[in-house]
């Protein structure tokens, strides 16, 4: 290292020493910038650009159905015509996910588990610590009775002994042979780990062409193109529909696997990473007007160098420097807060992002906080380093004070205050734009009541669990016996709980006015009573009675909307509809119930028919009650009541809709809390610049003012025209502002709820918001011009 910088680092360390507060302030500053940045850009890097940790990653593909728009993962039946009938995939794989029930010495408890087909693991290159992988013998009905464990439940569970294999598990009291272990961290990175893995053994079924769970991979054959592939689902597609004889119009799409995985997340992470990055700049430019300020006052000190021989660009070497200096304190603190951020991400349960496990303090990491940190110290450090360079050191060596003109100048303070204020407007646009969205997801009609309203999920691990009237009358058992427990008022059964997201449903169509009219409603089905525990209001006709599972046509309650698109302004009580799968045939109108948004507060009330319990395909599997207690008070009681019907069982999950509810909100609420916080942040900063400007002005006019004074002004005078000056600076900012923020906000359209990125109400609040801020700071800095001393202010500054 030059002895010149060696004394540039050392002069530069005792001038902020000299400066504590200063340099405190421009530390935190810096570090929350830096910090924020470095991040989300190294979330936003592992999620969408770092290449999957599997061979080859360009030639693997995610293959979807899609229907009237929409993607959606397949039943595993329509995978198994994907897979029979595709000719460009080297392998074809599946997976599913459940959670079953583990017996064992110990007791019963549920884990994790995973189905996947034969070609899943040799697909990603997945091998076997012990033993070996399953076969394509083994991934076939009935002779699926085999089983591959996770390393980690095998270490737990099994104490990492090579003898597991060939020993048995229980999983719903059904025995598995262990034939493997796999090695430590195998994860696919959307269901994360699971303790146990069994084949897939998907069946062919004539119905396979509805929304469904299965993940369907495959890697491509060396050469095809996945456009090549696309075509060649297509028609492998086509075949397929026109052999089931589908009412859904189903299509495919192949899509790159790297790409799916990141989904909707990709633009919300580009947008977080686009917020901080805008922190970022509005603390680089807070900065530059304090390092300018600095600068001017340092003017004497850099014309007594230059006299004594130090050149120009010796004094912005020496100014950049110092910068530097900051930025190096700044961007370690800022590493730290980052470091924090990349190691919380995966505890983040708020919002549901794929490949957080990948996110690991590594060379990329250090990267981009080396590259932040550095692009940050030269952004901020420049303009008082061109000041340096530019300035008139003779008339600073004579007057004390720079040309008005210079870089130094007003117009290029106002021009980094203008850019504060711009950006402040993009991030505090986009932060009301998601606490509106909240606001309105908080206060949305449902369409139903969920107070006192909780769900029990039993898990049963019987042999029948999987015999739909068994089930039916296990919870109905179940049901009977929480309706009697005190403050119980009500307990209905149904296959989907309300705020429960599934898909699904009774495809209906009706010839009407000669015209054929098709809906395709989301089914629930449901016991009598079920209705009313819920809270969704039966406007016309009747609730279900017992008998009505075993009646043809079968009795249908629809929604207002179903009813609505089927049947026109015709009474729809008594009509007679066809239901498209041919497993429920002809089906009667007997009840119509309002709206309800049954998926979830963001999800639209979209058309609903609710089918009688064992009338429909749905599997009872949940209890609904409403009580005057709470379900906590009723949870010892409602867990004894399990064990009598089945003692072995683990206990069931109970869970208050209100809970539920506020899971679903989670996410907005992050999001919200993420980009008030920047735009809080911001908006301090963007204060404290315009202040400081307003401030450094009125110092460097305080003669002006006098000579105002001395011929007649008034204190307000001079009030109003330094506000006046700002106000400019403050409207320029404000309406580059909002160009901006009308362009940026339409990166939240996806997360948004009932309101518009363009929202003229939301806009025009921020910007009030913002200008009276901004104006506020410009008048609390102006009153220093009115209270100025005019017999000094006439003889010096």
């Amino acid at each position: 290292m030059s002895v010149p910088l060696l004394q540039d680092l050392r002069f530069g360390l005792r001038l902020l020493g000299r400066s504590p507060g200063f340099t405190a302030a421009a530390v935190l500053t810096l570090a929350l910038g830096i910090g924020a940045t470095t991040g989300l850009f190294s979330v936003a890097g592992a999620v969408i650009f770092r290449p999957l940790p599997f061979p080859e990653p360009h030639r693997l593909v995610a293959v979807l159905a899609a229907s009237e728009g929409q993607t959606f993962k397949p039943l595993d039946s329509l995978y198994v015509e994907w897979r029979d009938r595709q000719e460009c995939f080297d392998l074809f794989a599946a997976a599913l996910t459940f959670r079953r029930v583990l017996r064992d010495p110990s007791g019963a408890r549920e884990i994790p588990v995973a189905l996947v087909s034969a070609d899943f693991f040799p697909l990603l290159g997945v091998r076997p610590s012990l033993g070996r992988l399953f076969t394509r013998q083994e991934d076939q009905p009935d002779r699926d009775n085999v089983a591959l464990l996770d390393n980690a439940f095998w270490r737990r569970q099994f104490a990492a002994s090579p003898a597991v294999l060939g020993q048995t598990v229980s999983l719903d009291n059904r025995q598995f042979t262990v034939v493997g272990v796999l090695p430590p961290g195998v994860r696919f990175p959307t269901f994360g780990p699971r303790d146990i893995w069994l084949p897939l053994a998907a069946r062919h079924r004539p119905f396979g062409g509805g929304y469904g769970n299965t993940l369907v991979i495959g890697r491509l054959r060396p050469g095809v193109t996945r456009e090549a592939a696309q075509a060649d689902m297509d028609a492998v597609t086509r075949r397929i529909r026109a052999d089931i004889h589908s009412y859904r119009p189903l299509s495919s799409v192949v899509a790159p696997l790297r790409q799916w995985l990141a989904g909707e997340v990709r633009t919300t992470l580009l947008m977080l990473a686009g917020a901080a990055l805008f922190l970022l700049l509005i603390a680089c430019a807070n900065l530059a007007n304090l390092l300018l300020a600095r600068g001017a006052g340092r003017r004497r000190e850099m014309a007594i160098r230059a006299a004594v021989g130090a050149a120009r660009a010796r004094l912005a070497v020496q100014m950049l420097t110092e910068s530097l200096l900051l930025t190096a304190i700044g961007g370690v603190v800022g590493m730290a807060l980052a470091y924090a951020l990349v190691h919380l991400a995966p505890a983040i349960r708020a919002v549901d992002i794929p490949r957080l496990e990948e996110i690991a303090v590594d060379r990329q990491f250090l990267l981009i906080g080396l590259a932040v940190s550095l692009a940050a110290g030269i952004l901020f450090g420049l303009p008082p380093a061109f000041q340096a360079w530019r300035s008139d050191l003779q008339r600073a060596m004579q007057h004390g004070h720079l040309p008005s003109g210079s870089l130094a100048g007003r117009g290029f303070r106002n021009l980094l205050v203008a850019a504060q204020i711009a950006l402040v407007m993009v991030l505090s646009s986009g932060a009301a734009l998601m606490t509106n969205t909240l606001l309105r997801l908080l206060t949305v009609n449902l369409g139903f009541a969920r107070a006192n309203l909780f769900k029990v999920e039993p898990t049963v691990y019987t042999p029948q669990r999987h015999d739909r009237a068994w089930g039916a009358q296990y919870l109905r058992d179940l049901a009977q016996r929480i309706r009697l427990l005190p403050g119980v008022e009500s307990v209905g059964v149904v296959n989907a709980a309300p705020l429960t997201v599934s898909e699904g449903g009774y495809p209906l169509r009706y010839r009407r006015d000669g015209a054929l009219f098709q809906v395709e409603t989301l089914g629930r089905d449901v016991d009598p009573g079920y209705l009313r525990t819920a809270g969704i209001p039966l406007l016309a006709g009747r609730d279900f009675e017992p008998a009505d599972a075993g009646r043809k046509p079968l009795p249908l309650i629809l929604n207002q909307r179903a009813a609505r698109l089927l049947f026109g302004s015709q009474n729809p009580l008594g009509k007679v509809a066809e239901c498209t799968d041919k497993r429920i045939g002809d089906v009667e109108i007997v009840g119509i119930v309002a709206d309800a948004r049954i998926l979830g507060p963001a999800r639209p009330p979209g058309p609903q028919a609710f089918a009688p319990l064992l009338g429909g395909w749905g599997y009872p599997s949940v209890l609904v009650a409403r009580a005057a207690v709470s379900p906590a008070a009723l949870a010892t009681a409602i867990r004894a009541a399990v064990r009598q019907l089945d003692p072995g069982s683990p206990p069931p999950t109970i869970t208050a809709l209100d809970d539920v509810f506020a899971e679903q909100v989670a996410e907005p609420r992050f999001y919200m809390t993420l980009l008030d916080s920047f735009a809080v942040l911001g908006l301090i900063l963007a204060a404290t610049g315009v202040y400081g400007v307003i401030a450094y002005t009125v110092a460097h006019r305080t003669h002006e003012f006098g000579v105002r004074l001395a011929l007649g002004a008034r204190p307000t005078d001079i009030v109003r025209m330094v506000v006046a000056s700002g106000a400019r600076v403050v409207a320029a900012g404000a309406l580059a502002g909002l160009a901006g923020a009308l362009a940026a906000t339409r990166l939240l359209s996806s997360l948004l709820f009932e309101i518009r990125p363009h929202d003229p109400s939301t806009l025009a609040a921020t910007t009030l918001l913002l200008v009276a801020i901004a104006l506020a700071a410009c008048w609390l800095a102006a009153r220093r011009a009115a209270a100025v001393d005019l017999h000094r202010a006439l003889h010096g500054e």
